[in-house]
């Protein structure tokens, strides 16, 4: 449409009437292009909004999977701290 637009430019001058004329019918393909461009765009930021809204449970099972998968982790590790510290007394 930015070239079209320079070619308008550089066409020049046709006379008043002929160039009213040209320049409204112009201007109303300009702004279909532009608001069909517009809403392709709005429709397609809503397709991505939607399909992440629709992640979220999944992203959040996710979270709680790893921070529970952790936890476990953690608690294993100070079982295991726990017990080498108990042999250790056990031994002395």
């Amino acid at each position: 449409m930015k070239a079209l637009d320079k070619e308008w430019r550089a066409a020049g001058y046709s006379g008043s009437e002929q160039n009213d004329a040209l320049w409204e019918t112009f201007t109303q393909a300009k702004e279909v292009f532009w608001n069909g461009k517009r809403e392709d765009s709005q429709k397609r930021l809503q397709e991505a909004f939607d399909y992440k809204k629709s992640q979220l449970p999944v992203v959040r099972e996710e979270i709680n999977r790893l921070q529970n998968r952790n936890m476990k982790q953690v608690t294993m590790r100070e079982f295991v701290v726990f017990n080498v510290k108990l042999k250790k007394r056990k031994l002395s």
